[in-house]
């Protein structure tokens, strides 16, 4: 799983909150499925390996809220 962030300027950095939530991520099934997270000024953006169900998306944004952040967007790649 990949874990960007990007700031209003286009710069590129990993950042605490992204580092925990992928590693709360990696004690779960649906970790497998995620390619990459990424925070675009507290927009995270989740590309998906396949559909998730709705379970996975729901679980995601209540862990994003938990750093009281909203905004959530789920891409996918439908193989």
């Amino acid at each position: 799983m990949i874990i960007m962030r990007t700031d209003g300027g286009g710069t590129c950095y990993q950042n605490e909150r992204l580092q925990q939530l992928k590693k709360v991520l990696e004690s779960t099934p649906i970790e497998t499925n995620i390619l990459k997270l990424h925070d675009h000024k507290g927009n995270l953006t989740v590309y998906w390996d396949g559909i998730p169900t709705t379970q996975e998306t729901l679980y995601l944004n209540l862990l994003w809220e938990f750093f009281n952040e909203y905004i959530v967007e789920h891409k996918f790649v439908e193989l």
